[in-house]
């Protein structure tokens, strides 16, 4: 499903990745190794091989000054084209059922919670939004140079890419592959307590933080706990359309991930600073969610992060602009719902 990322992952079979003492060592090319690390990690946290899959995550949600709100997530997967995804808790209910190349989708505000949008991205980066899990499509970036380092984290180790297409930031350890932590833009994920799923090797806890600069500290959004089980029975009826939902294309087809191509955004107009707000020293980073046409336009932007009414003004402005090139699946464009964020800084 993954563009350039589906091209490495079907040449790097032939690449030998040595990881020893804490170095990452290939003949010739450590980028192409760091690749290859990656790919192996997406593989190892796949859980769409075999048989059916079902995921339940308990997510807190911290507010300030107010208890958290407790959130429960379920996923149940019996193959590409039967999926079933649900959000419960605090007020928001969320419905997404895949049956027959059709999306029904049912969700009682049009805006998800960004900690939840944000809870779901943290789990699709784990497997590199494979195609045939249940996970919203990946936008590809125009920058496909891959920036190499090394960190410590929590007192481990780790190796770090910076690849803006697809994977965003990207540190795994280095001796067992898992993925450590993925930062997209001022938020960061991180990945914990794995264990054996099958053939999978998995986190049984997430957290998304957001590290904007802006803030003094780092600031927990949310946090889950995850259990899966394999090879369980699932009704035919969850597979149900929702009452109430919105229905839209979504194909299946046999080869999917060469069959499917990801969005990628093809025009970015950037935003006018309003000089009023920069003179008043407004700053911060308006989030906006965003439908996308098959035809690669955008539908609706709505804010749902807002740092001001003068900059989320001029940040829709500037996103409603923007283009893509359209998701395919099996042949077909269809529609996609993604979220973006546009940075408003005082810094020359």
């Amino acid at each position: 499903m993954r563009g350039s990322l589906l091209r490495f992952k079907r040449s790097f079979l032939t690449l030998v990745v040595l990881v020893s003492t804490g170095s990452l060592c290939v003949a010739g090319d450590k980028e192409t190794a760091a690749l290859q690390l990656l790919n192996q990690s997406f593989q190892h946290a796949d859980l769409w091989k075999g048989g059916p899959v079902r995921l339940n995550a308990k997510v807190s949600v911290p507010l300030p000054g107010k208890p958290d709100v407790e959130m429960e997530y379920t996923l149940l997967w019996a193959a590409p084209d039967a999926w079933r995804t649900e959000w419960r808790g605090g007020g928001y209910s969320q419905i997404i059922v895949v049956k027959d190349g059709i999306r029904h989708v049912y969700a009682n505000s049009p805006i998800p919670p960004l900690s939840l949008l944000y809870f779901e991205t943290a789990l699709g980066a784990l497997d590199g939004f494979n195609a045939a899990g249940p996970f919203s499509p990946a936008i590809k970036s125009s920058k496909n140079k891959v920036e190499l380092f090394s960190k410590k984290i929590d007192g481990a180790e780790v190796r770090c890419m910076d690849n803006p297409d697809i994977v965003g930031k990207f540190c795994l350890d280095a001796g067992t592959g898992r993925a450590v932590r993925n930062y997209r833009n001022t938020y960061s994920f991180s990945y914990s307590d794995y264990a054996q799923i099958g053939q999978a090797d998995f986190p049984q806890t997430i957290r998304v933080k957001n590290e904007n600069p802006l803030l003094r500290n780092p600031t927990l959004q949310a946090e889950g706990k995850i259990t899966i089980t394999r090879d369980v029975p699932i009704p035919s009826d969850a597979f149900a359309a929702p009452p109430g939902s919105r229905d839209t294309a979504f194909p299946w087809c046999a080869e999917l991930e060469k069959n499917t191509v990801l969005p990628a955004l093809n025009t970015k107009v950037p935003p006018s600073y309003p000089q009023a707000a920069r003179m008043s020293h407004q700053a911060g980073t308006v989030s906006i969610y965003l439908n996308v046409t098959p035809q690669g336009r955008i539908d609706n932007a709505t804010v749902f992060g807002s740092v001001g009414q003068e900059l989320n003004d001029a940040a829709l402005a500037a996103v409603r602009q923007w283009t893509y090139t359209p998701y395919q699946r099996c042949g077909v464009a269809v529609d996609f719902e993604t979220f973006v964020a546009v940075n408003f800084s005082l810094a020359p």
